[in-house]
């Protein structure tokens, strides 16, 4: 049976490991020249963790405990390579045990994600990005109307739960239709940018903002703020 795994792991693309209990390094398999830069000679013996980048290490100790309770678990983490760089990996793991059922070693198979990890982490900023600019009124480049509806109605739920004031101010630009007509449409829209920058800097606190209603209408949602 072993020489049946060995073979299997020596032939895998992916990273095979044993380990002991405490994590350290029981076996490696060959590919692990690929997706680490050691050998697996320069690596039994040691911890895995020297390897791990610092903001992994809640998620792999969680993973480790899961593993040594005989629980198969995944985890993502980033990963040292020999070079110093650091490259997203996927590990499933879990706990063998002998024919008297006392756990033995926990056998780890490892992958390089980095590029999935890219693709993921590009969409997340440009979902983000779409999402920003869904709020976004594409002339003033302050809140549009859908951000008002919306934050307006988590800043009235929030204000009755902690019986707190909030304040509304509605108001629109005077003879506005005169001004288009007299001036000219781009003179009006770089009216409407004005008034909306200068709204938006009279705003002083994080919670504070301003949106364009429609056409020339603005509203300012103030929370914790009474007559």
């Amino acid at each position: 049976l072993m020489s049946y795994f060995k073979a299997v792991a020596e032939n895998s693309n992916d990273l095979i490991s044993t380990h002991k209990r405490d994590g350290s390094f029981i076996y490696v398999s060959p590919s692990v020249i690929s997706l680490l830069g050691y050998t697996p000679e320069e690596l039994i013996g040691t911890s895995p963790y020297a390897l791990i980048h610092p903001d992994s290490f809640p998620d792999v100790q969680k993973a480790h405990e899961a593993s040594k309770k005989r629980k198969e678990n995944s985890v993502v983490y980033k990963m040292r390579r020999k070079d110093g760089q650091f490259i997203w990996v996927e590990s499933t793991a879990k706990t063998m045990s002998h024919i008297d059922n006392k756990p033995t070693e926990i056998v780890t198979i490892s992958r390089n994600i980095t590029y999935r990890k890219t693709i993921e982490e590009d969409l997340m900023r440009k979902n983000a990005l779409l999402e920003k600019l869904s709020y976004m009124d594409g002339l003033t480049q302050i809140h549009n109307r859908r951000y008002f509806d919306i934050s307006l109605e988590k800043e009235w739920n929030r204000s009755s739960r902690h019986r707190a004031s909030i304040s509304i101010i509605l108001f629109d630009i005077d003879h506005f239709k005169a001004y288009n007509d007299t001036y000219g449409h781009q003179q009006g829209d770089e009216c409407l940018k004005l008034v909306a920058k200068t709204a938006e800097a009279a705003l002083k606190r994080p919670g504070d903002f301003i949106s364009r209603y429609g056409g020339e209408e603005f509203a300012a949602v103030l929370p914790d703020t009474d007559l």
